[in-house]
């Protein structure tokens, strides 16, 4: 546990890696299941014991050493495909909605190493607003093709069924990137639907847009086998791709 004026080694107790991994897993996978089941009380129930036994393993130990409310997370393993919010501090077997999720306490961002944080905090690079074309760039509610004939979906969304993996469509997002982009306020950019695409995403050079945000589904290269891809990567439009994108941006 690193703070602003203190450093601290933690060992956690009781912890194995090989459980971890498979309780780890099977909650992503429980997530997976979740808008298939929303009613599902045995799916809730599992949800809830994996999330808050997951909790207790990994942020009560080190709850007295989270001070504020904003906390930088740099894991390995399995835990770097573990999102923290998602656990639970009471095994609560209510709805998905009132349960006590850990991301109500606390404001996650995850590091690939401790050293990032070095540049994240570099103000040369943060919060400045000159030397940017724009304030805002957003990718939202991609085009999926999971619609119609079964012929007419991509490769992609063909791969994912057969692997029992469905994408639901994510409308919403558009309504939430606009929201973003005005309390960011300034210049901003939306890709929508069958403009939210992988070329869009390096013909737009995001590297100018001091802001960039992806509201769309995103996997971990393990879960596409069928596709025989190895890295993780967010699934963007899978319509009208052409040439060497597949709309799977890694």
């Amino acid at each position: 546990v690193v703070a602003r004026d203190e450093f601290k080694s933690i060992k956690l107790p009781g912890l194995n890696k090989k459980a971890i991994l498979e309780e780890v897993t099977e909650l992503r996978s429980l997530v997976h299941k979740m808008p298939l089941r929303p009613t599902s009380a045995s799916l809730r129930g599992r949800y809830a014991k994996l999330a808050y036994k997951l909790y207790e393993q990994l942020i009560e130990p080190v709850k007295p050493y989270l001070s504020g409310r904003k906390v930088f997370i740099s894991a390995d393993r399995s835990l770097y495909s573990l999102p923290l919010e998602i656990l639970i501090s009471k095994e609560k077997r209510r709805s998905y909605r009132k349960m006590p999720y850990v991301g109500n306490d606390y404001a996650f961002s995850y590091l690939p190493t401790a050293t990032s944080m070095r540049f994240l905090r570099d103000k040369r690079y943060m919060g400045r607003r000159e030397g940017w074309e724009y304030d805002f760039i957003a990718f939202a509610n991609p085009e999926f093709g999971t619609r119609g004939r079964s012929e007419s979906r991509s490769l992609m969304v063909r791969a994912l069924e057969e692997q029992g993996i469905e994408i639901p469509e994510l409308p919403e997002t558009e309504e939430e990137v606009k929201k973003i982009g005005e309390i960011i306020g300034g210049k901003e950019k939306l890709y929508l639907r069958k403009e939210a695409t992988e070329a869009h995403v390096e013909l737009e050079e995001v590297g100018r847009a001091r802001i960039i945000s992806f509201a769309t589904h995103g996997f971990l290269g393990t879960e596409l086998t069928g596709r025989g891809i190895l890295e993780p990567g967010l699934v963007l439009s899978q319509v009208g791709n052409k040439g060497e994108y597949d709309g799977f941006l890694t």
